[in-house]
């Protein structure tokens, strides 16, 4: 008797998806997928193995599935994938929401995790400045009886601590991917202006409210863990980049090195005898970037997390850029201080040029005799 011996856990990271496995197959069996309401495989015929097995590889069928992870809050329920199994003697089904990426672990990752933490690869206490953009991603699912926000935690240089509520989830029957703004001058800028308040750094972290019978609500803090934000001042050399990690979130990081310059191209020549014209000219700006001295492992790793992205991005003028890496050169030697550098142009090749124009001063003259002096020509 056929019968489904491995199902799609309720939530999962794609490339952590395990295999959905039938026993008992002596005939074919049909297996159609859905992945977000949209159709990817319709009623493929699959037969059993020696053992009387189907293994559907669910992870390598889905494997390029759409990123979540953009520079921009966000409320999107996460993709439902639906295996149904049907043949003459058998119907069956099992679905579970999924998000793009996955990570190293050891046994399986269960809904906890996702409660439980952001979806960054960034070190829980990460320096930044006041500028610099931050987003956090998580998941979270309305529950009867519990409330879940989010809240920010600033401490002051006078050692005053303030505290804000920055994002509630709304009740929701299905998993959501949430991705929420959370760089000091979206958060605190104005507040410590006001105030009159020199920060020192702040925390973003979870709340989850659950009741206790016969008593008040018990409530859970770090449900996702906290993230701590240490203000530094800016330098020069700074140029912020953001890209979807490996856990399907959205991160940013500072590169602190030197940038140079380096455009590539050529140009299309129509020659006539003696004379030559340009017929087309593939000028392209190329930046390579250095990023800067890496201190620690937990940087180090990120900068990795970095290059192996495909969805990446700098962030210039207040505006966020698509880009492409086309190079980059690593050397890491552990427990030494380490350097990396990357060349990378615009995804939407734009060469123009502009400039903003304003209404010119007086020149100061260092004699003044006559003010609107008018020429008169002899």
């Amino acid at each position: 008797m056929a019968a489904l011996t491995t199902r799609l856990p309720k939530c999962c990271f794609v490339t952590n998806l395990p295999d959905v496995q039938m026993s008992g197959v002596s005939l074919s069996v049909f297996v159609t997928i859905h992945l977000g309401g949209v159709c990817i495989l319709d009623r493929e015929k699959m037969v059993g193995n020696e053992n009387l097995q189907v293994n559907i590889q669910t992870s390598q069928i889905i494997s390029n599935m759409a990123s979540l992870a953009k520079p921009q809050e966000a409320v999107v329920p996460l993709p439902i994938l639906n295996i149904d199994i049907d043949s003459c003697t058998y119907i069956s089904n099992t679905k579970g929401q999924v998000i793009a990426g996955g990570m190293s672990h050891f046994g399986t990752i269960h809904e906890e995790w996702f409660y439980s933490n952001f979806l960054t690869w960034q070190p829980q206490n990460v320096e930044t400045t006041e500028e610099q953009p931050q987003w956090l991603s998580f998941i979270t699912q309305y529950q009867q009886d519990k409330t879940e926000r989010i809240e920010s935690k600033l401490y002051a240089s006078n050692g005053r601590v303030f505290t804000q509520v920055i994002h509630t989830p709304e009740s929701s029957p299905i998993l959501n991917y949430i991705q929420i703004r959370t760089d000091f001058n979206h958060l605190w800028r104005d507040i410590c202006l006001q105030n009159d308040i020199k920060p020192l750094c702040y925390d973003v972290y979870g709340v989850a409210s659950v009741p206790i019978a016969g008593g008040n609500p018990q409530e859970i803090i770090s449900r996702p863990y906290a993230q701590r934000y240490t203000l530094r001042p800016s330098s020069y050399h700074d140029v912020c980049f953001g890209f979807e990690n490996t856990i399907g979130g959205f991160d940013t990081m500072m590169a602190q090195g030197s940038t140079n310059y380096t455009p590539d191209g050529g140009s299309i020549l129509f020659r006539n005898n003696t004379n030559e014209l340009e017929v087309s000219n593939s000028y392209t700006s190329i930046w390579e970037v250095s990023s800067g001295p890496i201190e620690t492992e937990r940087i180090a790793t990120q900068f990795q997390d970095f290059f192996k992205s495909r969805n990446r991005y700098i962030f210039e003028s207040g505006l966020w850029q698509k880009i492409v890496v086309t190079e980059f050169k690593v050397k890491h030697i552990r427990a030494e201080m380490n350097s990396y550098t990357f060349k990378y142009h615009l995804s939407e090749k734009n060469e123009g040029r502009y400039y903003v124009k304003n209404e010119l001063n007086d020149p100061k003259l260092p004699i003044q005799i006559e003010t609107n002096y008018e020429y008169k020509p002899m």
